[in-house]
């Protein structure tokens, strides 16, 4: 691994465990930015110095379009290649303000996270591009102060957005239209359910029994669980 490759740094790898007998064993030992803290046998375990935080802002004036992934990465490995003040994109954000300063002043701090939601607030002096280092799917959907925002690939594979200047609350959910999709059938299925219990009960001029309504109270429960998943109230 070369001294400039950023690439770890980006995907917010604070730890590596190497063996001795690894080809890159000794290139990371010489490099500065690694610190061994841990050995055990054969094995070594380096701390990343350059570590890149969970979420981070790159001003807007950093923005560079480059379309192929191949020249992104590339890119990245270049000696001149600061991901704290440059950030590839593979076009230009629409509706973005641009920034009149590459020293423009920000901060992440994450507030919550789970499997399926990451809670951050970001202060910047002006607009500037949020990177959030996980994998960019279109499943997951961002919200600024309440508002629905896009998201969009950075530095080749990480989600970007743009977030405006001032504090704001950034949420990001995971909500993928198969789910959406699956829950809605849930919905109709449970639906159906009712429909099938109260017509029987009625035609039968049959008494609602203790399973009967343990069985209903279920189906209510499921019922409002899917409302849940299909409107994503959180």
């Amino acid at each position: 691994m070369e001294a400039n490759d950023r690439r770890l740094d980006l995907l917010n790898v604070k730890y590596i465990v190497v063996s001795k007998f690894d080809a890159s064993y000794r290139s990371i030992e010489r490099q500065s930015r690694f610190s061994a803290v841990l050995q055990a046998g054969d094995l070594s375990v380096f701390e990343n110095n350059a570590v890149l935080p969970r979420a981070f802002v790159v001003p807007v004036s950093g923005i560079e379009t480059v379309r192929d992934p191949q020249a992104q990465l590339g890119r990245l490995t270049e000696p001149q290649f600061d991901p704290r003040t440059s950030v590839l994109l593979e076009e230009v954000p629409l509706g973005l303000q641009w920034g009149s300063s590459s020293q423009s002043k920000g901060n992440v701090e994450l507030i919550r996270e789970d499997a399926n939601t990451s809670i951050l607030r970001s202060q910047t002096s002006e607009p500037a591009v949020l990177v959030v280092s996980q994998t960019y799917y279109p499943g997951w959907k961002a919200v600024i102060d309440g508002k629905p925002t896009a998201t969009f690939p950075a530095d080749v594979a990480l989600t970007g957005m743009v977030v405006p200047s001032g504090i704001h609350e950034v949420r990001l959910v995971y909500q993928p239209w198969t789910f959406s999709v699956g829950a809605t059938i849930t919905f109709l299925s449970i639906v159906c359910c009712i429909a099938v219990i109260l017509f029987r009960n009625r035609a039968y001029g049959r008494k609602w029994t203790d399973l009967t309504i343990v069985a209903c109270g279920t189906v209510v429960i499921l019922t409002s669980v899917a409302l849940v998943s299909i409107f994503g109230i959180l």
